[in-house]
């Protein structure tokens, strides 16, 4: 919630027409760089996600591979063999 009231606020400041030019680009340069923060932020935190998925779905592929292995070969030291 203070978020959104420091961002209405920020945007107050860029719109307003009884501040000088200076205060507005300062607070035109803030706004600019909490966007690119929460951009950047939110593309890392997407592809962790993605990564995080991705993983997941090898993980449960690898183990179904593996339990089809298991299920249908036996292994022994010197190879694998139909069961």
């Amino acid at each position: 919630m203070r978020y959104a009231v420091f961002i209405k606020t920020l945007r107050d400041l860029t719109n307003s027409p009884f501040l000088s030019k200076d205060i507005q680009d300062v607070a035109v340069q803030i706004a600019s760089n909490i966007t690119m923060h929460i951009h950047y932020n939110f593309c890392k935190l997407l592809s962790k996600l993605i990564d995080d998925i991705y993983k997941a779905y090898n993980d449960h592929k690898k183990q179904r591979i593996m339990s089809f292995l298991q299920k249908h070969f036996v292994t022994a030291p010197y190879g694998m063999y139909l069961n």
